[in-house]
């Protein structure tokens, strides 16, 4: 699809594992394109629920943590002047504030606000107490990983902060509860006619073979499915 004023050509229908999936997962072997796979569905789960999944930990199932693990989070939290819910909240807004500056900015200066933000209003937060070393370690993983798949930036932002209120209201409950509307939403979503989630939902098995894992181009041909064959 060509629109006009875009400079990019917009090919539909856009499935989700089509986010995983790269063009140079088909220069390597088999095991290996696999392996990356994986890593980028384990870095998508990171950046999404990690910082939600050490908040709900945090207040409302620290027996989860074991003793060790617990003494670091009380000591870090002792001093510190604001709730963790709202300590979580501000350093993610914080955080899409500096990435959209460093958009913004030409590429000189964008340079610059990332050695600011990262030296000087990291280190100086943590060290008068405003943010805890814990919560920023985390939500810094959480950001590194949402790199790997840049083409759902937009929607791992939204969901970080949704689960992250989810968990900070009611716990894992709150996780899992979203969590479920969020993979129904997906399942049930549609493009063009063909489902949003295919080959996992509805679920055809020969699909799988480009999807969880990369299999060698000759078990890949011999497999290859349509629109048709979801519909019937």
């Amino acid at each position: 699809m060509l629109i006009d004023g875009t400079p990019f050509a917009l090919v539909i229908p856009k499935l989700f594992c089509e986010n995983f999936q790269t063009m140079d997962d088909y220069c390597f072997r088999p095991a290996y394109a696999t392996l990356i796979r994986w890593i980028k569905y384990a870095a998508f789960l990171i950046a999404t629920l990690l910082p939600a999944l050490y908040l709900a930990i945090a207040l409302h199932h620290p027996e989860l943590l074991n003793h060790t693990l617990l003494l670091i989070l009380a000591e870090a939290e002792e001093n510190a002047p604001i709730s963790l819910t709202a300590e979580a909240i501000g350093v993610l807004l914080v955080y899409e504030i500096i990435r959209e500056a460093g958009l913004r900015l030409p590429k000189a200066v964008g340079g610059a606000v990332s050695i600011v933000a990262g030296l000087i209003i990291g280190d100086a937060a943590v060290s008068s107490g405003l943010i805890s070393t814990p919560m920023l370690t985390v939500t810094a993983i959480a950001v590194i990983a949402g790199f790997v798949i840049p083409d759902l930036a937009q929607n791992i932002t939204l969901l970080r902060l949704a689960f992250l209120l989810a968990g900070g209201f009611w716990g894992i409950f709150g996780i899992s509860l979203l969590g479920s509307v969020v993979l129904f939403h997906l399942c049930s979503g549609e493009i063009c006619g063909f489902p949003i989630m295919a080959p996992f939902s509805p679920f055809y098995p020969k699909g799988l073979r480009d999807t969880l894992t990369r299999v060698s181009f000759r078990k890949m041909q011999s497999g290859n499915f349509t629109v048709e064959d979801y519909h019937e």
